[in-house]
């Protein structure tokens, strides 16, 4: 009689293959939820870390420097080489006594300033415990904008920009013809003659020259010439060309004519030479 098998039968060793995978996979399904739990615990407290940081730093931020009366402004020093009001200066600046020092920001102040026409550069700061420092670079104003009869409240500096009626003065040369159209305080005077009447003035009041040429006007409304309009009655009809000489060469002529007797008004030198002038009162070349 032989001896009974020792071997479990196909259908059980199958049985408990499934058994061992499906418990392997509940198994992994378990230790995913965990590494997903541990993971989501990890971030919720970091958030909540980072929260109570930045609500602690905002705390200590306000209580000891945004509301610390140690840092209150007491002092608001400007200085500018201008004519500019102090009193207008902290106003366009948003900045006064009394304010806490980090509510000011140094860029917003020069950012505020430079909007104002008459202001070319600034330079704001904090001197800490309870100081504003602001220096300020006018602008200078060279010209008057318009004619005699318009009175426009205009002014312009040596770069073109257009001042306010507070930096007109009557002893100020006008530059009249200009081709812009409704020029406000802050504009950028975009005729291209402009530059060149500005360079004119500039010549003008060189110290070896500003006794005979006190300028009156420049007009530049002529594409051909420019007219320069003395204090003293006297006219000179420029080209555009070669300024510098003609301007140079101008004293020099009105003097030679003064040894002459003659009594010049127009002086035309429109020519690159053999300039021509007409007596006071002749007809105009």
């Amino acid at each position: 009689m032989a001896a009974p098998s020792s071997r479990k039968p196909r259908r059980n060793r199958a049985r408990e293959s499934v058994l061992r995978a499906a418990a392997h996979a509940v198994e992994s399904r378990r230790a995913s939820r965990r590494r997903w739990g541990i993971a989501a615990v990890v971030l919720l407290g970091t958030a909540a870390l980072g929260a109570g940081a930045w609500l602690g730093g905002r705390w200590v931020w306000e209580r000891c420097f945004l509301h610390n009366d140690y840092f209150g402004i007491r002092n608001v020093e400007i200085s500018t080489d201008g004519t500019l009001d102090p009193a207008l200066v902290r106003e366009y600046a948003g900045v006064r006594e009394g304010m806490n020092l980090f509510e000011v920001h140094p860029d917003a102040v020069r950012s505020n300033l430079l909007a104002v026409p008459v202001v070319a550069s600034v330079s704001a700061g904090r001197r800490f415990p309870d100081t504003v420092v602001i220096d300020i670079a006018e602008r200078t104003p060279v010209a008057r904008l318009g004619t005699r009869a318009s009175g426009t409240p205009l002014a312009a500096d040596a770069t073109g920009h257009v001042l306010g009626p507070s930096s007109v003065r009557a002893d100020l040369p006008i530059v009249s013809g200009l081709r812009d159209k409704a020029l406000r305080p802050g504009d950028v005077i975009g005729d291209p003659l402009m530059a060149t009447a500005l360079r004119i003035l500039e010549i003008c009041a060189r110290p070896d020259l500003r006794r005979e040429m006190r300028v009156a006007q420049v007009d530049i409304s002529s594409d051909t010439w420019i007219t320069l309009a003395l204090a003293d009655g006297g006219q000179i009809l420029l080209s555009h060309d070669g300024l510098e000489t003609k301007l140079e060469r101008f004293p020099l002529m009105r003097d030679a004519a003064r040894r002459r007797g003659l009594d010049l008004a127009i002086y035309n030198m429109t020519s690159d030479a053999n300039y021509a002038a007409t007596p006071r009162g002749g007809p105009h070349p």
